[in-house]
């Protein structure tokens, strides 16, 4: 949270998402999607593919270092 810049009174844990890349490889799965027809024609059918999901209780293991990059305005 320190890398957020945040404390526990600014997080909704309802809604709150982690950065897929504060997890190791070993916490995701692959998962295959449904076949689906396209909203604009629906006869075009949108294929199947494979995406990665988080396991269930999968934790966040990897903090990553932050570096404040200071923006450069343009003159």
């Amino acid at each position: 949270m320190k890398a957020c810049k945040r404390n526990e009174r600014d997080i909704n844990i309802n809604t709150a998402r982690i950065c897929s890349l504060h997890f190791q490889d070993e916490c995701f799965e692959m998962q295959w999607t449904k076949p689906r027809a396209k909203k604009i024609n629906l006869e075009t059918v949108v294929p199947a593919r494979q995406i990665r999901r988080l396991k269930m209780n999968s934790v966040p293991s990897l903090f990553l270092d932050v570096e404040k990059k200071k923006r450069i305005k343009a003159k």
